[in-house]
């Protein structure tokens, strides 16, 4: 019954860029689409060959090894035990509302188009079952030349 219980409450993260264009919700969101909560032990952003800890806001680090402008997103991270919810979906990574931050739709694209963009995370259950995702969060160049036309960049 016990390897039921687990089972029926394990947690299952996933994430994706979501890029309706103008207008959408623009991002990359992270959830948690299992019937148990995930516990965050560990949080990574794998850029260009270079790791960065992503239980604190290591964004500005991001941008800078890979050229991006900071001024032109919104972000968060992930602090080590915080919780996603089943059914939770938290945007870590967006462009910015901001008016005055110029040419923004371009540099979202570019950081998007990175090589190697990865998010890994290691999460447990209320199990304390430990689990390890690690993702591409960015884009191909197929899907780079869609996101832009709906952008008109």
């Amino acid at each position: 019954m016990r390897e039921h219980n687990k089972l029926s409450l394990k947690p299952y993260i996933t994430s994706a860029p979501r890029l309706p264009g103008v207008g959408g919700d623009n991002g990359i969101f992270v959830a948690n689409d299992g019937l148990g909560p995930a516990f965050i032990k560990d949080a990574k952003i794998i850029a260009n060959g270079k790791e960065f800890d992503m239980t604190k806001n290591s964004w500005p680090e991001i941008y800078d090894h890979l050229g991006v402008k900071g001024l032109c997103y919104s972000e968060s991270w992930f602090k080590k035990g915080a919780s996603l919810t089943p059914g939770e979906a938290i945007k870590i990574l967006a462009p910015t509302t901001n008016p005055v931050a110029y040419g923004c739709k371009t540099e979202f694209v570019k950081l998007l188009s990175a090589l190697e963009l990865e998010l890994s995370l290691v999460y447990e259950s209320i199990y304390e079952d430990e689990y390890k995702y690690i993702q591409r969060v960015g884009l191909d160049k197929q899907e780079i030349e869609i996101y832009k036309q709906q952008l008109e960049i």
